[in-house]
Parts: C-alpha cells; sequence; structure tokens
C-alpha cells in the first residue's frame, strides 16, 4: 500500500519486490505469482543495486527490499544518500492477512529455516536464539497458520530492535495504524525523512483504516502470544519515542 501510494508521484521512481534490482531463485520463472519464486526472491548484489540507482533520474528512489530487513544497516552504509521506513503492524492483522494472501504451504515455508538455522535462506539469518527456540517449541507442519503467521512476525520486526535501528537517525519507525488513521500526517512526516517536499494531500487518496482490527478475534497459543504482545509493546515505545523529538 505504502509503496502504491509512492508511486503516484511523479517525481518518485519505485522498485517492489518483483522488480529489476531483485532476482527469483535460480530455474524459478520469474515474477510469477504463483510460482515458488514468490516466496524465493532476493535483492541483487548491494553494489550492482547501488550502481542502478545511482543512475535512476529521479528524485526519490524507493526500494522495497521486505526479504533483506535483516540487512539494513548494510544498505544504508552501500547506497549514498539512503534513509529507512521500518513499516509495523499489529501481528493479530498481520497474521489474518498472511493467512488470506498466501498458500497453506506457507508456515512450512516461513518457519523451518529459523528451525533449521538455513543461514542460506533469507528468513534464516539474523535470527536469535530464543526466538528460535520459541518457534522450535511450536513449530509443526499442521500447526494453527495463525499461530505460524504470528511467530514469522515476531521474528522479522525483532530485527528492528536486535539492530538497534530505532536508535539510528536514518530510520523511520512507520506504524501501520497511524498511516491508515491519518494518511496526510503521516506521509507528510515521511516525506520529510526523505528529504523531499510532500506533494499535497491527493497522495493520499484510496487509504483507509478498515482493515485495522480484523484480526481481533484470532485464537492464538499463549506463549505466542505473550511474546508478540511484548515485542509489540516495544515496537509502539520505540515509535512513540522517536515521535516526541520529530
Amino acid at each position: 500500500m505504502l509503496v502504491d501510494t509512492l508511486d503516484r508521484d511523479w517525481r518518485v521512481k519505485t522498485f517492489n519486490e518483483f522488480s529489476g534490482v531483485n532476482r527469483p531463485a535460480a530455474g524459478r520463472r520469474p515474477w510469477s505469482v504463483r510460482s515458488e519464486s514468490r516466496y524465493s526472491i532476493r535483492m541483487n548484489p548491494l553494489d550492482e543495486v547501488a550502481t542502478k540507482l545511482e543512475r535512476c533520474p529521479y528524485p526519490l528512489v524507493v526500494l522495497k527490499p521486505l526479504v533483506e530487513s535483516q540487512k539494513a544497516p548494510a544498505i544504508l552504509r552501500t547506497i549514498d544518500g539512503a534513509v529507512c521506513a521500518w513499516v509495523f503492524r499489529h501481528y493479530r492483522d498481520v497474521a489474518r492477512s498472511n493467512v488470506k494472501l498466501f498458500t497453506p504451504e506457507v508456515t512450512r515455508i516461513n518457519l523451518e529455516p529459523m528451525v533449521r538455522g538455513q543461514s542460506g535462506n533469507w528468513r534464516g539469518e539474523l535470527v536469535p536464539e530464543d526466538v528460535r527456540d520459541l518457534i522450535a517449541r511450536h513449530y509443526s507442519p499442521d500447526m494453527s497458520p495463525f499461530d505460524g503467521a504470528a511467530l514469522f512476525w515476531l521474528a522479522r520486526n525483532r530485527i528492528f530492535l536486535d539492530l538497534e535501528l530505532a536508535s539510528e537517525e536514518r530510520v523511520m519507525a512507520l506504524k501501520y495504524e497511524d498511516l491508515v488513521a491519518d494518511p496526510e500526517r503521516t506521509l507528510i512526516r515521511l516525506y520529510r525523512h526523505a528529504g523531499i517536499a510532500f506533494p499535497g494531500p491527493r497522495i493520499a487518496e484510496g487509504i483507509h483504516p478498515r482493515s485495522i482490527g480484523l484480526g481481533r478475534e484470532l485464537e492464538l497459543s499463549a506463549e505466542i502470544e505473550r511474546a508478540c504482545e511484548h515485542l509489540w509493546s516495544d515496537l509502539n515505545a520505540a515509535y512513540e519515542s522517536r515521535l516526541a523529538v520529530t
């Protein structure tokens, strides 16, 4: 949603997951929504990405390197002038959306690399031992897909704290719930962070809060619920702390 919103600005060039700065797994059909490449997409080497971006004649270039979140510090070091927006959303709504969007196999695809410590798979990179242990205690191929999606949310968003991105000036935490509830205010803050003038309220057309709370009735295992709620509180604390000084 955020990338699509920014794409309405003629000054912005966007690169989504399926774009010229990414590559699918070897032997997979590129950019096929229903193929396994959907789960295996990776960003090209950062030096190649940096060179490609330098040639873009746009005031603002936007990447969505979602599967490379664990490489945020390297991205910021390698790409001149780079800043980051870390978007986070309530784990229950994310779990509901994840199960609705992806195939039933997504739980296995996402969690097995973490359990097995597969460093060659982006999902297994930088997973802390306490999170790996939690996933291992609950994981099975036939587990609740909502539990699986919540654990995946936990593992990916712990990266924000573990890499101390909350204290990095070039990183802006962006709360999904605030974006959809007050898009103009949030986008003004985002454009300021990117160093480019806000184009006006028209860019926020179509953003709405109707998806907030749709996952509130999900049943999650008690231990998973506690872990996710603890991280949700920590993310919000980091977010509110930065809001207070901007």
